[in-house]
């Protein structure tokens, strides 16, 4: 449950929102609501939303409570014996969003993920989209991470965070028909050549949709984690049909490959190809069918993918109605 306050100013709107809710930066690569897993995702946490004339920019800002790390239960009579860690893992970020861009500084405070805990670490990046002549749309994003963690539950050395992400997106929008878009695009994930030492150079896309970008077949949910802090570079081609109306044909080819070389073996964990069909039953209601093949390669054990040569296949039915 939330509570929303609105009010407007001039030309400007205010909305303020107290409570459990999604929360939402552009196109989900770094946060997101997570709409494809059973669960999806959301935070306790405070949003205020200053929208400008004509919504053509809005600041937003947000602060929400991750975990709480206090015991729930009293112990004995002392009250200070009830004291858990004295800070909890907060997450704050101040969005600037205009109708193709968006400028964004995001803080994770004292956070904990695998083995790392009281991580300090600030995000700050830039995304931007374009369409030329109404036939071709450009999309280019890229992100920092800086500050420090402690590795190994706090028994290993404290490690400095410097890593990087960036991406970028080519498309041909259709005529001629059937032809619905064809694009290419690239997207490069800084890796640790020593995740050992004292610096940490593996970007983390903290609370993002990551299905929506590193194949739907969803072997690279938290791609630092499955390549070893090794990195990941995503190389994407696809193509959309239109057959009718209401019928469209999407495809799209992703190789991946460790930003790092690991000390043996390849760069290349594999190849993967995805076909998804939606199909417009009626007004409000889809039906789609999607399949996914991916080919291992030298690198897949890093992944935890098996064997060189390995297939791996998997495929949906989906039923979605809106009410």
């Amino acid at each position: 449950g939330y509570i929303e306050l609105s009010a407007e100013a001039g030309h400007a709107a205010v909305r303020a929102t107290a409570g459990r809710q999604e929360l939402t930066l552009g196109n989900e690569r770094l946060l997101g609501p997570v709409d494809w897993s059973n669960t999806g995702q959301a935070f306790d946490a405070l949003r205020v939303q200053v929208t400008g004339p004509r919504e053509r920019v809005r600041l937003i800002g947000f602060a929400a409570v991750v975990r709480e790390y206090d015991r729930v239960a009293a112990t004995g009579l002392d009250p200070r014996a009830n004291e858990g860690e004295d800070r909890d893992h907060g997450f704050f970020g101040l969005i600037v969003e205009a109708p193709r861009a968006q400028l964004f500084l995001l803080h994770d405070r004292n956070a904990a993920y695998r083995s790392f805990t009281g991580v300090d670490r600030t995000t700050v990046g830039a995304r931007a989209e374009r369409t030329l002549g109404g036939r071709v749309r450009l999309e280019a994003e890229g992100a920092y991470q800086l500050g420090n963690q402690l590795a190994l539950g706090g028994v290993g050395p404290k490690q400095d965070i410097g890593a990087w992400l960036g991406g970028g997106r080519i498309a041909w929008l259709g005529p001629p028909r059937p032809l619905a878009s064809v694009g290419i695009g690239v997207d490069w994930l800084a890796g640790d050549a020593n995740p050992g030492d004292t610096d940490h150079e593996a970007f983390h896309t903290l609370y993002g949709t990551n299905h929506r970008f590193y194949g739907f077949m969803d072997l690279f949910l938290d791609p630092a984690a499955q390549t070893g802090d090794r990195g990941l570079v995503d190389g994407i081609g696809d193509l959309a049909v239109r057959l009718s109306r209401d019928l469209t044909v999407n495809t799209a080819f992703h190789v991946f490959r460790v930003t790092e070389r690991p000390a043996a073996g390849g760069r290349t964990i594999g190849s993967e190809l995805d076909i998804t069909v939606p199909y417009a039953l009626a007004q409000g209601t889809l039906l789609q069918a999607g399949y996914g093949y991916f080919r291992t390669g030298a690198a897949a054990a890093l992944a935890g993918l098996g064997r060189e040569g390995t297939n791996l296949h998997w495929a949906y039915l989906l039923l979605q109605a809106t009410f």
